[in-house]
Parts: C-alpha cells; sequence; structure tokens
C-alpha cells in the first residue's frame, strides 16, 4: 500500500498593482536581460527593450512601462505592463527615482503611485 505524500508551499501574492486602472500588457522582444519588475525602453534602433536608463541615448531614455517577467537574455521574447497603476515600493526603479519616474510617465498610462500618500 502507498502512503500519500502532501507537501505545502508558501505562497506571497505580488502587490505591485496599485489602483484601480485598467492595466495592459505588450509583448515584445529583450535586447538584453531584464529582471522582474524593471523599468523598461525601446532602443530607438532595432526596436528591442531594454532596462530603461533616464541618462541614455539611445531611445530606452524614454519608458515604456514596466516588466512583467523576467528575460534571461538578448532576443528571449519580454512582457511588459503598459498601462495600469503601480507601486512605486515593489517595481525596480534601477537610475530611476520614483519621482523621476513620475514625471516621465505623465501623460501615459502608467501610473507610480507612493501607497503612503493615499
Amino acid at each position: 500500500m502507498t502512503t500519500a505524500k502532501f507537501t505545502s508551499d508558501s505562497y506571497t501574492p505580488e502587490e505591485i498593482h496599485a489602483g484601480d486602472y485598467p492595466i495592459a500588457t505588450t509583448n515584445g522582444t529583450a535586447g538584453a536581460a531584464i529582471v522582474k519588475h524593471a523599468i523598461v525602453g525601446r532602443v530607438t534602433t532595432g526596436g528591442k527593450i531594454i532596462p530603461s536608463d533616464p541618462t541614455a541615448t539611445d531611445g530606452s531614455q524614454v519608458p515604456l512601462g514596466i516588466a512583467a517577467y523576467a528575460a534571461a537574455a538578448d532576443d528571449d521574447p519580454i512582457t511588459y505592463f503598459s498601462s495600469g497603476g503601480f507601486d512605486q515600493n515593489e517595481i525596480e526603479l534601477g537610475d530611476w527615482t520614483a519621482a523621476a519616474l513620475k514625471v516621465a510617465f505623465d501623460r501615459t498610462p502608467v501610473f507610480i503611485i507612493d501607497p503612503g500618500a493615499i
């Protein structure tokens, strides 16, 4: 007779989303490794998605959204959030500050929210 064994893993839900603005995703091709929840931008030449750097001059200085999943390497598929409200404490800011990112996303459907200010 076989004895059944059960295991239990803990689950902690992600709390990246803030507010009730509709969430949308967009797909692209990574031009480098990208960590989950990083701010991403598009390189003008070739159109690949890479981590956004506010000091860059290749087009990636303009943020497109927030990586929904990690991309391990160049040419991997990448999905990023292109719409929604996001908790500034749960995203990977990289070289951005939350204040600068709020300005960069102005007039886009991406909102960086400080949950402590709500």
